[in-house]
């Protein structure tokens, strides 16, 4: 989104020109990991994934606050996170590291830890992707995805964290776009009204904000939007029990098309009254907690992030203790990578060579292949430790400059690998030390 400081006063001046006797909703996916929409000085968290991997719902609690705390000195309102998605391991082609793991009552945990670090810190989190996106084989971003599971099925998987984070009173949930099979064979679930208002509304109890994920993406533009056009979707979207529309391709017409719909009678007046009510008054909530709390500019959380890289290193082979790489190494990855760790491995006195002697530490990325090193270290995902050759294997569950740091800790035995791996991994030899 451009310079984040230059973006904070604009927002600010947008909150106090609004006209409005409530805060404006502005919202932004700063989940963490791969999906991070604001630099510098907004501190770089490592993926959810990271957060499984600690098994902390204190540090959940503690990332998140601070990431609202910079939110909201910059005049953000709603924070699109914390993700509630089970993964299912590699045949989840979406979410992956953006969930805290395979275990639905870790992820619920995890979930509940965080949705509460978030109204500390200043902003509405907004639970995502429901009724689960985890589990599913097909991007949403390309096309719809289908869901197969019985009900049954996703009570006991998908649903779970967002069934325990209604009932500690979630502000806000987004509707993925899912084909749940179960309940509307061939609609995605953000314009289903068996899916939001029977599912979610009647039967978890849900009487909160419900905001679309992006109406713009291919599940929606290449099934609904053919059908009924793309400003049609926004008044299906109401009628299935959403509050707020997320990023509709054609705003102006999606507006005349909801306006039009009203007033033939095909929209419900208090449906819009319904989730204008259920919107501003969360906003007046807010503002009413944050009364002279917000910070007066974005301050950075280097010692949180720090904290999170240290907590969830996991290493599953190799020795748990003691000092894993000889005198010197050789990192091998991509340049940002390589310049990442040399970085850490300067500051730490650890030596770093081109020499064919070095001990080669190999950095993998979102989406690397299996590889062959004396080190190999995943720094997204931990599937790819499996199959690769090495006799110390280690997920950091970060890439930037504080899991380096604690990569390299690790590396010269200044400190252990207290994580635990947060999903299956096939061909490791253990979960953790």
């Amino acid at each position: 989104v451009g310079d984040p400081v230059t973006l904070a006063s604009r927002l600010h001046a947008l909150q106090k020109h609004s006209g409005r006797s409530f805060p404006l909703w502005i919202g932004v996916d700063q989940e963490g990991g791969v999906v991070r929409r604001l630099g510098p000085p907004f501190t770089g968290f490592g993926p959810y994934m990271a957060q499984g991997a600690a098994r902390s719902e204190r540090l959940a609690r503690q990332v998140a606050k601070a990431t609202a705390r910079e939110l909201a000195a910059a005049g953000f309102t709603a924070v699109f996170a914390p993700d509630g998605d089970v993964t299912i391991g590699p045949a989840d082609p979406t979410i992956g590291s953006r969930s805290a793991g395979d275990e639905p009552r870790l992820v619920a945990r995890t979930v509940i830890a965080s949705m509460t670090g978030y109204e500390r810190g200043g902003v509405l989190p907004v639970v995502k992707h429901f009724p689960g996106h985890g589990s599913v084989p097909a991007d949403s971003h390309i096309e719809l995805p289908v869901q197969e599971a019985t009900l049954a099925q996703l009570r006991a998987r998908d649903l779970l964290p967002f069934a325990r984070a209604v009932r500690h009173g979630a502000p806000a949930v987004m509707a993925g776009h899912i084909d749940v099979r179960a309940l509307d064979p061939g609609v995605p679930s953000s314009l289903s009204r068996p899916v939001l208002t029977g599912l979610l509304r009647h039967d978890l109890g849900y009487d909160g904000l419900v905001v679309t994920d992006s109406l713009g993406m291919g599940a929606v533009i290449r099934t609904q939007a053919q059908v009924v056009g793309q400003g049609a979707v926004a008044v299906r979207a109401l009628l299935a029990g959403v509050d707020v529309l997320l990023m509709p391709p054609e705003p102006i017409r999606a507006v005349r098309l909801v306006a039009g719909a009203v007033r033939s009678g095909l929209l419900p007046g208090w449906r819009l009254r319904e989730a204008a009510t259920r919107m501003v008054g969360l906003l007046l909530h807010q503002r009413h907690l944050l009364a002279g709390k917000v910070p007066d500019r974005v301050r950075s959380h280097p010692e949180v992030a720090q904290r999170q890289a240290r907590k969830a290193i996991t290493s599953v082979s190799g020795p748990c203790v003691g000092r894993l790489v000889g005198p010197a190494v050789r990192p091998l990855g991509t340049p940002a990578q390589v310049a990442a760790f040399a970085s850490a491995a300067g500051a730490a006195g650890l030596p770093v060579s081109s020499a064919p002697e070095a001990d080669t530490v190999a950095l993998r990325g979102q989406g690397a292949s299996p590889t062959t090193a004396d080190v190999v270290v995943a720094t997204d995902t931990p599937y790819l430790l499996g199959p690769s050759a090495a006799a110390v294997k280690i997920a950091t569950f970060g890439a930037g400059p504080a899991a380096m740091r604690a990569l390299v800790d690790v590396l010269t035995g200044r400190a252990s690998a207290p994580g635990r791996l947060p999903v299956q991994v096939a061909g490791v030899t253990r979960r953790g030390c």
